[in-house]
């Protein structure tokens, strides 16, 4: 975990979509953690080999977003 004056520059974001909103906003959101100087990849949290650790993340933001009636995504 990061001390108060630790900046985390290594964003790692991760989706669960089913129409592929959240991934759009996700990629739209590292395009301008990009531009704002931050190290930035997207994942999708099914992922079977996953690209990541979770345990070893600095930071991880998730985007879920539910599709039909409120139903989570696949």
């Amino acid at each position: 975990m990061a001390n108060d004056h630790e900046r985390i520059d290594e964003l790692t974001l991760l989706y669960a979509s089913q129409t592929g909103c959240s991934e759009s906003i996700a990629r739209t959101f590292c395009a301008e953690a990009i531009e704002n100087g931050y190290h930035c990849s997207v994942h999708p949290v099914s992922d079977d080999e996953k690209a990541f650790d979770l345990s070893t993340l600095k930071m991880a933001i998730f985007f879920v977003s539910s599709t039909g009636q409120g139903d989570p995504p696949e």
